[in-house]
């Protein structure tokens, strides 16, 4: 290769060697990008803590829209501050299963517990907690935003005034709104018994609530055809149950036809609960018979062409 050749080809290979890296660099993932996230805040309800006497506790749902579990340990919980610095810790629930509806509320593991008798909720639903200062929702409008364990947004909610008279209602995301970047989008549906699972909670206190923590809905089109997410259940292995025998019969070892059998006069009044006691062979049996007034048990007995009492 002649000294001038060798001089033509040498900036094409700076060239090759320069864009390689370009070409790899345009499909590559920025450094530190955060996963995608299947987690939504599926409903919110402020107003728990001054009106819900029987736990006394503002709560929001987190559901998993997508097919795999959600790992949360580490997660937190912060409100329009939006500041990972501020938040606090989500207690008591580790993991969100494909398709669960997971609740937190302000309080204690006891508040919790408080939280699913009032609402009437399953063993099967899992009810969180957390606490600290400056994260309480407020009735006048806020938002719910959630950090994963290395503090990036994993999504992010916010609310306007919540209703001021009883019954209560939760704020209801059906639209399955949420943001990684904050501020979040503003949920405005108000839960409406008898509509994507919510109810009245009767023994939620001073005027009750409406909501459907545990269960999330989601509206599509198609004609408004409705999707319900329910809790997770375990299952277990199947077990036999032997019911206990039940009592053995005979057949009537008379005719089918119908006729009279018994001597005229032989009852004074009415006569009910006829029972027919088989002698276990051809022999015809007992036929036991009650007259209701006065009460009188009859032990009657075939002679060949009536039934007799012995």
């Amino acid at each position: 290769m002649t000294a001038r050749l060798r001089r033509a080809l040498r900036p094409l290979c700076v060239l090759a060697l320069a864009a390689a890296p370009l070409a790899l660099g345009a499909s590559a993932a920025p450094a530190g990008a955060a996963p995608a996230t299947t987690v939504i805040v599926s409903e919110v309800a402020p107003w728990g803590s001054g009106n819900a006497t029987a736990y006394a506790a503002d709560w929001f749902e987190l559901t998993n829209t997508g097919a795999s579990p959600v790992t949360i340990t580490g997660w937190k919980i912060d409100d329009n501050s939006y500041s990972s610095a501020s938040a606090v810790a989500l207690n008591g629930v580790t993991s969100i299963a494909a398709g669960e509806s997971v609740i937190f509320l302000e309080g204690s593991a006891t508040t919790a517990t408080n939280f699913k008798t009032a609402w009437g909720l399953g063993a099967g639903v899992q009810v969180g907690y957390y606490s600290g200062s400056g994260v309480g929702l407020s009735t006048g409008g806020d938002a719910v935003a959630i950090f994963d364990a290395s503090n990036t947004v994993v999504t992010a909610v916010s609310f306007g005034a919540s209703p001021t008279g009883a019954p209560f209602a939760s704020f209801d995301n059906t639209a399955g709104l949420g943001s990684t970047t904050t501020p979040g989008p503003a949920i405005s549906v108000l839960s409406v018994a008898g509509t994507n699972g919510a109810f009245l909670a009767a023994n939620g206190g001073t005027g009750g609530g409406i909501g459907s923590p545990g269960v999330w809905s989601t509206s599509g089109g198609g004609g408004g055809a409705t999707t319900t997410t329910t809790p997770a259940t375990t299952t277990t292995a199947a077990t036999t149950t032997t019911a206990a025998p039940g009592p053995a019969y005979q057949a009537w070892p008379g005719s089918p036809n119908v006729s009279t059998v018994d001597l005229a006069g032989t009852f004074s009044s009415n006569l009910s609960g006829l029972d027919y006691e088989g002698s276990g062979s051809s022999t015809p049996g007992v036929l036991w018979g009650v007259v209701n007034g006065p009460g009188t048990l009859y032990r009657l007995v075939f002679d060949g062409t009536n039934w007799v009492p012995d």
